[in-house]
């Protein structure tokens, strides 16, 4: 949980002068004085300043709880498919167990794989993965999100 006083150093960074932030000041000032904005425009163009920095402040809090999230998630989900892995290896599972331990394995893998198509969309919007079109087989899809929900 965060301090009062860290609250209050974050609140004050984001009210520094960055050269962005003076430019801004600036041409905005400059246009006033021509008469080119009304004072309603001036008060727009801080708002919008203010909406994008607020934004991009966010993109990034996304961008950190997807990655701490996915490490919290994908080191148990691994000791889970691990010792799946283990059971399936030896001769004393009768089948019916076998097949719990199978669905417990494929659940698993397909928990990893939301996993990471959630980190890809973290990376997707930081432009950091080009993204590439490929064919799907949707019958296949559906059939296996019909097994994963079904009895």
């Amino acid at each position: 949980m965060r301090s009062d006083s860290q609250a209050d150093r974050e609140q004050a960074s984001s009210r520094r002068a960055t050269p962005t932030r003076v430019l801004l000041a600036l041409a905005v000032l400059t246009l006033a004085i021509i008469g080119a904005f009304t004072a309603d425009n001036v008060l727009r163009a801080c708002d919008l300043q203010a909406a994008k920095t607020a934004a991009e402040r966010a993109s990034r809090a996304e961008s950190d709880l997807l990655s701490r999230m996915s490490h919290e998630l994908r080191t148990p989900m691994n000791a889970i498919l691990g010792f799946a892995q283990v059971l399936q290896l030896g001769d004393a599972l009768d089948p019916r167990q076998r097949s719990f331990v199978d669905e417990i394995r494929q659940a698993g893998e397909h928990l990893l794989e939301l996993i990471e198509e959630l980190l890809d969309l973290s990376r997707i919007e930081a432009g950091r993965l080009a993204l590439t079109v490929q064919g799907v087989r949707v019958g296949d899809v559906a059939a296996e999100a019909a097994r994963i929900v079904g009895p």
